[in-house]
This record gives structure tokens, C-alpha cells and sequence, in this order.
């Protein structure tokens, strides 16, 4: 028993000892872009035409820093619009990731 319990101290203290090294990456920022049916955009709720959404993404993002942009794409939205979305979300040096349609915010 003593001997059981050595080794799972032992255990233990290895196993901390690996998890103390470990990089825990800092958060990063998220902001929802909907796309509807029609090719209307909706960021963070607020109705953006294609022209302003590089702007809104910019104010999204702090100076320096990363921001992920989560596309929800609505069945039946037109892929010209979620591909200018995403072609201007990029050249704002954002990322892009796509969320399905239970994402919850």
C-alpha cells in the first residue's frame, strides 16, 4: 500500500511538473457575421452593407490584436456574398471561422 502510494504521488508530482509548461494561448476576441438569405450582412445583430463591413470589422478589432470573425450562413444565401465576406474580413487581417446554425451567441 505504501508502495502504492509513493508511486501515485510520484505520479503526481510528474504530471504537474508537465502541465506547468504547458501554453495556455491568451483569449481572442470573436464577432458574429450573419449572412441571410437574401446576401444581407448582420454583425454583431447590426444591419452592415457590403461597402461598411471592412469598417465594422475594423472597429471590432483592437490595434495589434487578433480577432476571429464566425460566419453564420443562412441555407440558401448566395456564396458571392459569404466569399466577398470573407475576401474582406481577410484584408482586414482578421480570421475567418464558419459556426453552423446553433451557434449560440
Amino acid at each position: 500500500m505504501t508502495v502504492i502510494r509513493s508511486l501515485s504521488g510520484l505520479l503526481a508530482a510528474a504530471t504537474i511538473a508537465a502541465l506547468g509548461g504547458c501554453y495556455v494561448p491568451s483569449h481572442v476576441p470573436h464577432a458574429l457575421l450573419e449572412v441571410s438569405a437574401d446576401g444581407a450582412y448582420k454583425l454583431e445583430g447590426l444591419p452592415v452593407d457590403t461597402a461598411s463591413l471592412a469598417a465594422a470589422v475594423a472597429e471590432h478589432k483592437a490595434p495589434g490584436a487578433a480577432l476571429v470573425v464566425e460566419i453564420k450562413v443562412t441555407p440558401g444565401a448566395p456564396m458571392t456574398a459569404v466569399d466577398a465576406a470573407v475576401a474582406t474580413i481577410e484584408k482586414s487581417q482578421a480570421r475567418v471561422a464558419f459556426v453552423g446554425a446553433t451557434a449560440a451567441r
